[in-house]
């Protein structure tokens, strides 16, 4: 069935060039569908930009985006019959996805971070599911691997409309090729979500797609979808087979607990000449330190909840390792 239904007109809230806000009302004179935007969206920009800066290759990571933080709007459509376009909605929609391109075989998916423009949670404990689909004739096709995530927590992104860090463990092997990643929901009743995505035509091809309720595969862009030249606020983080997780520890590096509250013990064999330094994982350094003992402990408990890399280096072993801390 065509989605051929009429979307609210967009409204945006700019930042001009001295720091001030202004309304600005988007019209289409469109005979098609006219499009709907969420307000507050454009005022976090910004921010999103700024702490989801790529993985740097200290870390053996890239950060995938199709999202332009530069020249594109953050965009929520909803539908006037009810839902969201890239949410749940009106027609049952099950998924929602972006694809990517993984430039080398051997490689794996470490997590993703997402940017949701709603989220309400009925707190009854529901959860949806973030996936990465392999490719079959240029449509999502095989689950590969997946990691649950709570309404509690989209609700807690989605209201300071700040991305989401969603993390796979273990992380998810992927070859060279196209592949999607995307959230896949159901319906309960007081539970809903729906990504950002840019405005109609930013993207010349668009790179959204979505699960059908009858179970098939739909671009975005088809007239029997919406129809919309979109991309999703998706933003994978591959790794290579020489990345974090895959040092040899000629070291015999152990790090522990993991995940963490407060203290985590760092031994090491060979710890003569040796530091340990924690990134973040926008690939920001955040902790330095020089080995003088077998066994090194270090204070966590200001870190903010979330993936962290431990890097311990010596004269002759370079050992990471991923720290979760809670």
């Amino acid at each position: 069935m065509k989605k051929n239904l009429l979307l609210i007109i967009a409204c945006t809230i700019g930042l001009m060039a001295n720091g001030q806000s202004s309304d600005t009302k988007v019209t289409s004179t469109k005979s098609k569908p006219t499009k709907s935007g969420q307000k507050n969206l454009m005022l976090n920009v910004t921010s999103i930009r700024k702490t989801v800066t790529p993985k740097t290759l200290t870390v053996g990571c890239d950060t995938l985006t199709n999202f332009d933080f530069t020249t594109m709007t953050p965009t929520n459509y909803t539908v006037t019959t009810g839902g969201y376009v890239s949410g749940q909605n009106f027609y049952g929609d099950l998924a929602k996805a972006d694809v990517f391109t993984v430039s080398n075989n051997n490689s794996t998916v470490d997590g993703t971070y997402i940017v949701f423009g709603t989220g309400v949670s009925s707190g009854t404990g529901q959860t949806a599911t973030v996936k990465v689909w392999s490719d079959a004739g240029g449509l999502p096709s095989t689950e590969l691997g997946s990691a649950t995530i709570s309404y509690d927590s989209i609700a807690a992104y989605a209201a300071n409309l700040t991305e989401m860090w969603v993390d796979f463990t273990p992380d998810i092997p992927v070859s060279a090729g196209p592949i999607y990643v995307g959230v896949e929901f159901s319906y309960n009743a007081g539970d809903t979500l729906s990504m950002v995505t840019c405005a109609d035509g930013e993207i010349a091809t668009g790179t959204a797609y979505e699960l059908f309720s009858d179970g098939t595969w739909h671009a975005y862009s088809e007239t029997v979808s919406w129809g919309l030249n979109v991309t999703n606020v998706i933003l994978p983080v591959i790794c290579t087979a020489t990345g974090i997780n895959e040092a040899t520890n000629v070291g015999g590096v152990k790090v522990f607990p993991n995940p963490a509250e407060s203290l985590i013990s760092v031994q090491v064999k060979k710890y003569d000449n040796s530091t340990v330094r924690i990134f973040d994982v926008t690939g920001i350094e955040i902790y330095n330190a020089l080995l003088n003992e077998m066994n090194t402990t270090v204070d966590v408990s200001t870190f903010a909840a979330g993936l962290y890399l431990v890097k311990v280096e010596g004269k002759d072993f370079s050992y990471s390792e991923k720290l979760t801390v809670k």
